[in-house]
């Protein structure tokens, strides 16, 4: 058997209700969606030529674009993955005290 810390979190789910189980698993699967897109897309910028994925307009300024774009793709992965987190740990909570 082994051992381990029990702890209760409070989590805030900021502007998300859900008022039937279906739509909180909606939520869960659209997040892990985006989460897989954004790796896929961050998958691609790093084997492809730099010319091949950066728009015309952003040729003389690849490297920024590249940049920009990457830390958005990893920003908007840590938020999706932070709501996820505490919305598996909300559904959690629901199946054991329901």
């Amino acid at each position: 058997m082994g051992w381990g810390t029990d702890f209760t979190a409070d989590i805030f789910l900021n502007r998300l209700s859900f008022t039937h189980p279906s739509e909180l698993d909606d939520k869960i699967e659209e997040l892990e969606y985006s989460i897989e897109e954004n790796k896929k897309e961050l998958a691609m910028y790093a084997v492809s030529n730099i010319k091949d994925v950066v728009p015309d307009e952003w040729q003389e300024d690849a490297v920024i674009f590249i940049r920009k774009r990457i830390a958005e793709l990893t920003d908007q992965m840590l938020d999706d993955q932070r709501v996820l987190t505490d919305l598996l740990h909300y559904k959690n909570h629901k199946v054991n005290n329901s």
